[in-house]
């Protein structure tokens, strides 16, 4: 999905509070990767 100035956005539905945003998917996919593991580290999902 992409918000309203361009940004690609994804979320994790099955982690509370676990999403990112990127201006390619080249860049979004390893994002999605990075607050993942920071989500569950912080134990806030």
């Amino acid at each position: 999905m992409r918000d309203e100035d361009g940004y690609l956005v994804a979320t994790v539905p099955a982690l509370r509070s676990c999403y990112t945003q990127a201006r390619t998917m080249e860049e979004l996919l390893p994002r999605i990767k990075e607050v993942i593991e920071l989500c569950l580290q912080a134990g806030s999902c």
